[in-house]
């Protein structure tokens, strides 16, 4: 093997053998409610005590009419066609008398449709509960190109929080909501880019020399 073709293996060697990693977005609300935000059948605030650990949002009913619901900031849209499971933590201040049908459902929107699947919360917990949910075309009852539409550009992702069809001061409680799975692409290593240029100079010189 010539010098030049044992330059270009090894470069190429370096060049794809970077460890690729899972990817992750996460809103753990420890310190602030992190650009989240509510429709009007709703209030937010951040608690910086109590949650599962640390701060947590918390959304109280401010109506008798619709669901309140919360919106994900910017860090969660875009392509998420990568994901492969959702999950968040949620409680309530008080169990439901009787549970909102909605309570649960998150909505992946963008501006040419939308996916919406309710997330299995059960009946609603007062203490701090991990639920989640598979992001794929089956766990939306939708087919893999209609799945692959919205989720290669989501441009709002929504979860109902209403879970008391008859209180309108109720409280609910989220921490930890997070999107992931797939992988991200490795980055060349400074070194992978520089060692083609260091090995042709050693050829060039062991050439010179043997001249």
């Amino acid at each position: 093997m010539s010098p030049y073709a044992i330059i270009l293996l090894i470069s190429l060697i370096m060049l794809f053998s970077g460890t690729a990693t899972a990817t992750t977005i996460t809103s753990t609300f420890d310190t602030n409610l992190e650009g989240w935000t509510t429709n009007p059948q709703g209030t937010i605030a951040f608690v910086s005590t109590d949650g599962n650990p640390g701060g947590y949002l918390e959304e109280t009913d401010a109506s008798s009419t619709g669901n309140m619901h919360v919106t994900a900031p910017a860090k969660f849209l875009g392509d998420l066609t990568w994901a492969t499971n959702l999950s968040v933590d949620i409680r309530v201040s008080a169990t439901p008398g009787s549970v909102t049908a909605a309570f649960g459902t998150l909505t992946f929107l963008n501006s040419a449709a939308a996916l919406s699947v309710a997330v299995d919360l059960g009946t609603p917990s007062t203490v701090w509960t991990n639920y989640s949910t598979a992001l794929n075309a089956a766990a939306f009852g939708v087919s893999a190109a209609t799945y692959s539409a919205v989720m290669s550009n989501v441009t709002s992702i929504t979860l109902i929080l209403e879970a008391d069809r008859n209180s309108d001061t109720e409280k609910v409680g989220i921490d930890n909501f997070t999107i992931f799975g797939g992988t991200s692409v490795p980055e060349p290593s400074p070194f992978a880019l520089v060692a083609p240029v260091v090995l042709l100079g050693l050829v060039i010189r062991k050439a010179a020399v043997r001249a």
